[in-house]
């Protein structure tokens, strides 16, 4: 037979996952996912213990958890021996690094540029749990789409392309540069003389449609990698993320995690986001401490939405009209 916890125990528990409902002696308790991505046979249990330890339902998190409802605190003890024993791990809530989040990137979206889930995965076994003076939350998107919005978490990151034109392999057909105006900016004009299309450095937001789009395979990746945000939040005082580095490689990533976490831990008061203390201490500081002169971004974005100044939000169909 389990005994309840006392009730000094309410925050150590919910530390690890286990968060007090307002119903009396009921928990949530919260079921770690990274990346999103769950084998099917543990969603099953999953399902199985809320019927049997709940009432009957999950929720899922906007930071892709996995919660079971209305579990009583008598029964706390046996629904994790269960989760042991079925290979659930527990989640984590309070001034800490969460569950890292993702999309399915390029595994399942043919916009996808980098293999978001898998470096999710890596990120969240190497720092999961570390404490940080409030929560630390960390996505990977896989293109600039940015579905997990890299923009809103306090480190984030989205794959990017630099596309190059192999001129042999152009027929002149437009098409990249009719979705590159509709879709990204204006990065590509038709040269009328050659016949082919020429990219405007300065405008490019490094989403890869001309090479998605491209029915000769003329357009080609120079380059790949992530653009990185830091100092994003929700909450009643949302913030937007600064961009403070352009085409840093999968390894580079979880250096970055790692060193915006330790800034962060020495220089963050207690229950202060990471963006908070940036904007006291000064981005200028914190880029000077953390990135010194390897980390920049390829051109000058706009914080509002993450372009390059001068470009407007585009329509999203090629067949709207101008």
């Amino acid at each position: 037979m389990t005994t309840a916890p006392k009730p000094a125990d309410a925050q150590a528990l919910k530390a690890g996952g286990i968060i007090r409902q307002v119903e009396k002696d009921n928990f949530v308790v919260r079921l770690r996912v990274p990346g999103g991505n769950i084998q099917t046979d543990k969603m099953i249990k999953a399902a199985e213990l809320a019927s049997k330890y709940g009432r009957g339902y999950c929720h899922f998190t906007f930071q892709q958890s996995i919660e079971i409802p209305y579990v009583e605190v008598s029964r706390l003890d046996d629904l994790k021996a269960e989760m042991d024993k079925a290979g659930l791990r527990l989640a984590n809530c309070g001034p800490r690094v969460r569950a890292v989040t993702a999309c399915q990137g390029c595994r399942i979206n043919p916009y996808g540029l980098v293999d978001s889930p898998a470096l999710a995965a890596e990120a969240d076994e190497r720092y999961f749990g570390i404490g940080t003076p409030a929560k630390f939350k960390v996505s990977y998107s896989g293109c600039p789409i940015a579905c997990a919005n890299p923009q809103e978490n306090d480190i984030g990151f989205h794959g990017m392309v630099d596309p190059q034109l192999i001129p042999e392999l152009c027929n002149g057909c437009t098409l990249c540069v009719r979705l590159c105006k509709s879709r990204a900016g204006e990065a590509l004009t038709m040269n009328e003389q050659t016949n082919l299309p020429e990219k405007d450095p300065s405008m490019c937001i490094f989403c890869g449609e001309c090479i998605y789009c491209c029915p000769t395979l003329a357009m080609k990746p120079r380059r790949t990698g992530h653009a990185v945000f830091v100092g994003g939040k929700h909450g009643r005082f949302p913030r937007w993320g600064n961009r403070i580095a352009d085409f840093v490689s999968d390894a580079e990533t979880f250096e970055l995690i790692e060193k915006v976490s330790t800034w962060y831990q020495k220089n963050g008061k207690r229950g202060e986001r990471l963006g908070v203390a940036i904007d006291r201490l000064g981005l200028d500081r914190f880029k000077a401490e953390v990135l010194g002169d390897r980390f920049k971004t390829a051109i000058e974005w706009d914080i509002y939405g993450s372009r390059p100044a001068g470009v407007r939000y585009q329509t999203l169909h090629t067949w709207d009209p101008d």
